[in-house]
């Protein structure tokens, strides 16, 4: 993907940039393209000529093409409007699936213009529940309601079928742009910009408009004009120099012949719609204006993007090519103010991406740190070893002694516990949380004592009883558990009468109490492990305590 320009982030920050919508937008939720349209129109259409001969007759015009049909229909627009409704109605549509639609309104825009005749993007509004009013009336540009997000069917809403530009004639009544839309248009776009997606110059649509457009705008000094923009999917230098030449600047999505169907067309708008979102909000706001969400909403577009960073990771690749999107690191784990991650763990998930959002951060939970968000996450994900591995490693690892021991966030949650227990770990899993078991001990019993050691008995004992490993190894360390255990009994009494629940969270109240003791009254104990092996670490040569995350 290309870089994003500053003053189109800027703009989008502030509130200045309105999309403007057309029919490549929503092509990728079953809708019909406009020459498919035309197409079934000629199949329908009593008498009339076949559509490959109506597109040599008008040399692919394809306004002429829908002129030619008004005709055949007696110049009723309603038999046309019936079979565009037929066609849209047969399309299986969810728009939250749609990774443009649903970041189209986590950017936040005060008006939304289309050309469309669907109503995709009042429907994702809506399913979101999202304030908006839909523009399509000259009523409904004096009423429009200016705390929601107005949405501007320029050329007509179906449910209006004397509001439908779709002829050749009905765009020539148009040109003279003194309609009550094209005059909110005109004001509107003051001190904005435009954004047009979906479109390409050799449409007719975006040709009158712009031009149109600039038409309106001559008596504005350019200076204070700030600059709109056209997303292209790929580089065409013809087309490139015509947008410029008229004042349009485009913006690349993707290489040359990258993009090969309408599902990886979509994928690039989603992404680039969601890169631009996550960038204006990352930027400081200079106020919560209209239209924009108080919190973001997970997008397919956002999924997808964390996919592919997982995917880096995998393969030791932690940089992508987005300039906002790569993984930074901290102490094994990701950096909570990483904007993807937040977006992916914060934002409000649409019931139909639910599934597939427990899907991804099931993948990204090993990389997180044991928190109090990640606690709740472990309650939304379904039972994996994923999750149980997480678990596992929350409750072996150590926490600074000034800080509050985020292990009580998981105690303080019984309802995820049954669904932890039922998965296993590996025997590799196991074995570091025994030699974290075993260098908790050097440190207990040599130079102090604090609570970490009553988890990873807990685990240990688990371990020991043949129900937390999985795999021909657990014999094994079964044994080399019950060694540690009477190791650690010698100093915690209390680790004997530990009795793991197969439903319910670690009770290690008693282990904890004693710990609490010992370190008011701190005695090293000599130490030995298993069959004489003594523990590498003496009163006489002691170390630092061991940095154990597992």
């Amino acid at each position: 993907m290309s870089v994003i320009p500053d003053q189109l982030v800027e703009l989008a920050r502030q509130g200045r940039l309105i999309p403007f919508v057309g029919a490549g937008f929503s092509v990728s939720l079953g809708y019909p393209s406009w020459g498919d349209l035309l197409k079934s129109l000629c199949d329908a259409t009593a008498d009339a000529v076949d559509y490959d001969g109506v597109m040599a007759s008008t040399n692919g015009d394809l306004l002429q093409a829908a002129e030619y049909l008004f005709l055949k229909h007696d110049e009723q627009i309603g038999p046309l409007r019936h079979h565009i409704e037929e066609c849209f109605g047969r399309a299986s549509v969810n728009p939250l699936t749609s990774g443009p639609h649903v970041e189209l309104v986590n950017l936040g825009a005060g008006q939304i213009y289309t050309t469309n005749y669907d109503n995709a993007v009042e429907k994702t509004y809506a399913t979101l529940g999202q304030n908006f009013s839909t523009v399509v009336l000259p009523k409904d540009v004096a009423l429009a309601d200016r705390d929601q997000t107005q949405i501007v069917k320029y050329h007509g809403d179906l449910a209006h079928e004397r509001t439908l530009v779709l002829t050749e004639s009905a765009y020539y009544r148009r040109l003279d742009f003194e309609s009550p839309m094209d005059l909110k248009f005109r004001s509107d776009l003051l001190g904005k910009s435009v954004l047009f997606m979906g479109y390409s110059f050799r449409d007719i649509n975006i040709r009158i408009i712009w031009f149109k457009l600039m038409e309106m705008m001559r008596d504005i000094p350019e200076r204070d004009r700030h600059p709109s923009y056209i997303l292209m999917l790929e580089p065409d230098p013809v087309l490139e120099d015509l947008y410029v030449a008229v004042g349009l600047r485009p913006v690349v999505l993707a290489e040359k012949g990258t993009l090969t169907n309408d599902e990886e067309r979509s994928r690039a708008v989603g992404q680039f719609l969601f890169e631009l979102s996550m960038l204006a909000e990352t930027l400081p706001r200079a106020e919560a204006g209209v239209g924009v969400v108080a919190r973001p909403f997970v997008s397919a577009s956002a999924l997808e993007a964390l996919e592919a960073q997982l995917k880096r990771i995998a393969g030791g690749r932690t940089n992508g090519p987005s300039r906002t999107l790569a993984f930074m690191r901290a102490g094994g784990a990701l950096r909570h103010d990483n904007p993807l991650v937040a977006r992916v763990l914060t934002g409000e998930v649409p019931d139909s991406l639910r599934q597939k959002w427990r899907t991804v951060v099931t993948r990204l939970l090993p990389l997180l740190p044991l928190n109090e968000s990640t606690v709740g996450l472990v309650a939304e994900l379904a039972p994996s070893t994923k999750v149980t591995e997480f678990v596992v490693d929350a409750l072996a690892s150590g926490h600074a002694p000034s800080s509050r021991d985020p292990k009580q966030a998981l105690l303080d949650r019984p309802d995820i516990w049954p669904d932890v227990w039922s998965r296993k770990i590996d025997g590799e899993h196991a074995q570091r949380v025994l030699d974290a078991f075993r260098q908790e001990l050097v440190y207990q019993a040599y130079q102090g004592a604090d609570g970490d050691i009553a988890y990873l008995a807990e685990l240990a004992t688990r371990i020991a009883n043949g129900s937390l490993v999985k795999g021909a190894e657990s014999n094994k360390l079964a044994q080399e558990a019950s060694e540690l255990l009477a190791a650690a009994a010698r100093i915690y009494s209390s680790i004997e009468s530990i009795e793991p629940q197969a439903n319910a969270a670690p009770d290690v109240r008693e282990l904890l109490a004693q710990t609490k003791a010992r370190s008011k009254a701190f005695v090293p104990v000599d130490l030995t492990i298993g069959q004489g092996a003594v523990a590498r670490r003496t009163a006489s040569n002691p170390r630092s305590r061991p940095n154990r995350p597992l």
